[in-house]
């Protein structure tokens, strides 16, 4: 484990691979599950430039996971968002 930014349901990493010009990718994991639930599509040149992004990453998906439990109960109770 590189670098990790901790969250109550999510633990973001930074991992460094092998690729010389561009070493460095984010992983999201589940910290209830131990698992790996996204990864970045690309890598980035440092540890600072996969961080930011990977911290953008996990905003968008805490949101868009919050945003559908909100949506859930109204469903629920038969109105509508």
């Amino acid at each position: 484990m590189d670098m990790t930014t901790d969250s109550p349901h999510f633990r973001l990493e930074i991992r460094h691979c092998v690729k010389p010009s561009n070493p460095y990718v984010w992983e999201i994991y589940s910290v209830r599950e131990l698992k790996r639930v996204k990864r970045s599509s690309q890598s980035y040149p440092t540890r600072g430039v996969a961080m930011k992004a990977g911290k953008k990453a996990l905003l968008r998906m805490v949101a868009s996971l919050h945003s559908h439990l909100v949506a859930e109960p109204q469903r629920e109770s038969g109105t509508s968002p």
